[in-house]
């Protein structure tokens, strides 16, 4: 968990230093909101945060892969390799932070079922 805390803080730092244009904020938004929406539903049926963490960001992926295919055919520019990244990239550090999220509260659980034994063992 910590190595994740490490990526997500190292990539906010890394966007934080850079000119972000209008158009890469809505590529990243788009990725972030298709991603937290996937991962709703696809965690609802697994209950495994890495598989859904997984599936979540391949999700964002072939949404944007589709939105630079139809600009292919429709926009006035081609396919874009790098919208398709920031858009991955939104989709990814959304599931990241839900899965940290939720595993955060999984051993938070347990922790206080462990103290919950501990004062039932306790009590004579």
């Amino acid at each position: 968990m910590k190595i994740n805390v490490l990526i997500f803080l190292w990539s906010v730092s890394l966007v934080s230093q850079t000119d972000i244009k209008q158009d890469k904020l809505a590529h990243f938004g788009a990725g972030a909101l298709v991603s937290s929406l996937s991962y709703a539903v696809i965690y609802k049926h697994t209950k495994n945060a890495p598989k859904s963490l997984l599936y979540s960001t391949a999700c964002a992926f072939l949404v944007g892969t589709a939105k630079e295919v139809y600009d292919i055919k429709h926009g006035k520019e081609g396919f874009g390799a790098e919208d398709l990244l920031v858009t991955t990239f939104g989709g990814f550090m959304t599931s990241s932070v839900i899965t940290i999220t939720i595993k955060d509260k999984g051993k938070r659980k347990q922790l206080e079922k462990i103290e919950q034994l501990k004062k039932k063992s306790s009590r004579p």
